[in-house]
């Protein structure tokens, strides 16, 4: 029966990856309790799980890696597995750009700047408004000016809000916007006019500006959930504590009869596997994988927790889809270095 346990609860912690990412949206003005965390056996098979985690997402790209010659069966059918899969017109960005106006739109209605927990001052209001208001306007004629914006607002958070809740977000909206500069000429016939007349197809070419779009959402996603790990789980654990105690249905493992696994425990493991998630982005590694098993923890979290947990979520979902699209980022790199020469000024999808 002990093993019985110990397998239950690897799986339970491993399904609870990066589940219940943003908790701050729901203990607005809440007294965060002090709490730490045990060096515990449950806490150690967490541990092992995350390794095991690295282990085989590192296994995963040696597949991908291969050279002719040497690929096995196993290296042939995930290289084909991981292969990008072309869209018509980059419809999956444009698909990130909907969602982000959906956003703004849903905000703009309940009264929210970007996200639930970034209250305004009331003397910033009103700025608040006209900001969401012209992204949404700006989207619609220039891709590259909506990137610009979104980077100034997220460069504004840490100063307008504490530190701590700016960070949250900071690397979502400014790796989007950064990647709104770079996908902007294919997408957008003004932005590729004014490249054109800003001469930039003389220093990068669009296939080269389109695997730079995917590497910052890659970047920006991993850089994101290890910081919410951190700031939201592993350094103040108290926050997503309140959380799950308000939301005990998250920790199943305790509702199913095994008091061992204490709430603290889930909240070790969410942290723990959110950071190892945005990590295995960053490093690149498997990166369909990592994307179709961090969609999968997304959408039972948004199944469990309603409205607000779509709603502010949309721009990870559109994130997503374009790394789960673009496959692993050896195989992506291959392809999207197209030997387009760099005065090419064709508009649409390369």
């Amino acid at each position: 029966m002990k093993y019985i346990i110990q397998v239950l609860t690897l799986f339970s912690i491993t399904l609870s990856g990066s589940a219940t990412a943003h908790v701050r949206w729901f203990i607005i003005d809440r007294e965060i309790p002090q709490v730490s965390f045990a060096l515990d056996p449950i806490n150690l098979l967490t541990l092992s799980g995350a390794i095991t985690l690295l282990l085989v997402s590192q296994y995963l790209d040696g597949l991908n890696r291969c050279t002719i010659g040497t690929c096995t069966f196993a290296s042939r059918v995930y290289h084909w597995l991981s292969k990008p899969i072309k869209v018509a017109f980059n419809g999956q960005w444009l698909v990130l750009i909907l969602l982000l106006n959906l956003l703004f739109i849903a905000n703009l209605m309940m009264g929210d700047f970007f996200a639930p927990n970034l209250i305004l001052p009331p003397s910033l209001m009103m700025l608040g408004v006209v900001a969401q208001v012209a992204a949404i306007l700006l989207s619609c004629i220039s891709i590259s000016l909506t990137g610009v914006a979104l980077i100034l607002v997220g460069l504004s958070l840490p100063i307008v809000f504490s530190m701590a809740t700016g960070f949250d977000y900071l690397f979502e909206i400014i790796g989007v916007g950064l990647a709104y500069l770079c996908i902007a000429p294919t997408i957008n016939a003004n932005d590729h006019k004014l490249y054109q007349r800003l001469a930039i197809f003389s220093y990068i070419t669009k296939a080269q500006l389109q695997h730079l779009a995917f590497v910052i959402v890659r970047l920006a996603l991993g850089a994101q959930l290890i910081t919410l790990a951190l700031n939201n789980k592993l350094l103040e654990p108290g926050a997503a504590l309140l959380f799950i105690q308000d939301f005990p249905f998250y920790n199943f493992m305790f509702a199913l009869g095994f008091e061992q696994y204490t709430h603290l425990h889930f909240v070790f493991a969410a942290g723990v596997f959110e950071a190892t998630l945005g990590g295995l982005l960053m490093l690149g590694w498997a990166t369909r994988f990592i994307a179709l098993c961090l969609l999968s923890f997304f959408t039972t979290t948004t199944i469990l927790s309603g409205p607000t947990e779509i709603i502010g979520h949309l721009p990870i979902f559109g994130v997503l889809a374009i790394l789960i699209l673009a496959g692993s980022q050896s195989q992506l790199r291959q392809n999207e270095y197209s030997k387009e020469p760099k005065n090419s000024l064709a508009l649409g999808p390369t």
